[in-house]
This record gives structure tokens, sequence and C-alpha cells, in this order.
């Protein structure tokens, strides 16, 4: 009944909101937003932060490996990570990202004690990354005044970073600078992607406000289980933005602009992944 009920909620909840944008959304007042949007400054600004976020998300994995003493080739690691990164979008809380760690094991690079443990490890790192960033723009936003939203942000924050430690003491691990340089870098890389996405469509917030949205949005998306945060996604990121000040249909297409950099993620981590394979395959001719 449990497993069913979890199975079954994650598309009601889903099918719930898609069903709420189809029938709300200002769709022809999207259109033209989106119609006259600075389409290249989007393609451009999200096609940079998606190249830094895959190999900056791989620098990170490559260093925990390296740290549960399996160190692996960076070429690999990230073979494995664009292709597992690119899928995950599609799939429920991101979780076809683990395929990274059998396809790692496939090549005998790694053991799933260590790569299943490094993954959960940087799942943890990146929800209390999030929670912190989420909780820095409602303060600096003065949003959800009088609400739990702050206390439950930071107790997230608190908890994911205590679940960490533990993680990490078990499995004789050290959690080093740079793996929580790079987790924020690769965040913020995704930022700067959805910034200049809204910026496109003459969506006026800040820096701030677009990691507010970003980190609020993706934690909604994951907690739900909603299979790639399908009207969820859109309903929370036009919520957002509407309370930081965007009118609706303007915070409506953004959202819409927000599924396709997801899309876009997608397509380019699988060339990403392929590009990498073909270099991979290349003989090395000696001079």
């Amino acid at each position: 009944m449990k497993k069913a009920l979890l199975t079954v909620l994650p598309w009601a909840v889903g099918l719930a909101c898609l069903w709420y944008v189809l029938r709300s959304f200002s769709w022809v007042e999207i259109g033209r937003l989106l119609g006259g949007a600075d389409l290249s400054t989007a393609l451009l600004g999200s096609t940079a932060g998606l190249v830094a976020y895959y190999f900056l998300r791989t620098a990170r994995w490559h260093l925990l490996l390296r740290e549960a003493g399996t160190p692996t080739p960076f070429a690999r690691v990230f073979e494995a990570t664009a292709f597992s990164v690119g899928v995950a979008i599609l799939t429920p809380a991101s979780a076809a990202e683990a395929l990274k760690v059998e396809m790692l094991k496939r090549k005998l690079l790694t053991d799933r004690a260590s790569g299943y443990s490094s993954f959960v490890a940087e799942r943890i790192l990146d929800g209390v990354v999030l929670a912190l960033f989420g909780l820095a723009g409602v303060q600096q936003a003065g949003l959800f005044r009088g609400s739990w939203v702050s206390e439950v942000l930071l107790a997230a924050g608190v908890l994911g970073a205590i679940a960490l430690a533990a993680l990490m003491r078990a499995r004789g691990y050290r959690l080093r600078a740079p793996v929580i340089a790079v987790t924020v870098l690769g965040w913020l890389a995704i930022a700067t992607g959805w910034h200049l996405c809204f910026r496109a469509l003459a969506i006026d917030v800040s820096f701030a406000g677009t990691l507010t949205v970003l980190a609020l949005s993706t934690i909604l998306s994951v907690l739900t289980l909603v299979p790639g945060g399908i009207g969820v996604s859109e309903v929370s990121i036009t919520a957002l933005l509407q309370l930081l000040g965007v009118e609706a249909a303007r915070a409506q297409a953004g959202s819409i602009i927000i599924r396709a950099f997801g899309l876009w993620a997608l397509v380019l981590g699988l060339a990403l992944w392929a590009a990498a394979r073909y270099v991979g395959k290349v003989p090395k001719t000696s001079s």
C-alpha cells in the first residue's frame, strides 16, 4: 500500500500541476513574450552555464572518488556524469544520476560502495547548498514573512550538514574545501544560465532573486518526486517570480523558458557524452 501510494502520489501531483498550467496560463501572451525574447542571450547564457555545470559536477565527483580511494580518470568521470546528469532531468528527484556509478563499475573503475557513498554525499551536499541559498534569498528579499519557510530551510541545511558529516566519517572520508567550492560554483553556473534566460524575457529580478527561485523550485521538484518536475516546476517558478514582483504572464513565460533550459540541458549532456566517448575511442598515434 505504501509503495503504491509513493508511486501514485507524485503522478497525481504532477498531473494536477500540469492541468493547472494548461488551463490557467495565459498562452497567447506567453507566446508573444517568447516571440519577442532575446533568444540568443538565452541560448548562449544557458549553454555556457550548463557546460560549466557539467565540468564542475565532474570535478566534484572526481575529487570524492579519489577521497574514497578509487581515483578515476577525469575523462571517464566526465563521460559518465554528462550522460547520467542529462537523462536524470527526466526522472523523479533526478534519480537517474545514479547510473553514473554503474557506468564506471562496468568499466571496473570503481566499486558500488565507493561509488554510491560518494553519490549520496553529493546529493546531501547539493541539498545543503540549495537550502542555504534559499534561506539567504528568502531573508534578503523579505519573502514569506511570519511563516515557517525560513525555519524549515535552516533546519534542512543544519540536518543535511550533520548527515553529510556522519556519512563522511562513517566511510572514513574528509570533506575537503574544493568539494564544497565546486558545489557552490556549479549551482552558481546554473543560476547564471537561469538569470540570462530571465533577462532574455526582460524579467527584472536580481541575481540573488534568481538564486532564490532556483533553490526553492528545485527543492520542491525533488520533494514531490514528480518525474522531471513537470508542472511543479512551472507552478513554483511562476509563483516565486510573482512574489518577487514580476507580472503574471511574464512570470509564466519565465517558467516556460526554464523548461526549455532543462530540455537543452538534456540535449547538451547527451552531446557532451557522445563527444567524450568519441574522443576516448580515437586511437593515439605516436609521432
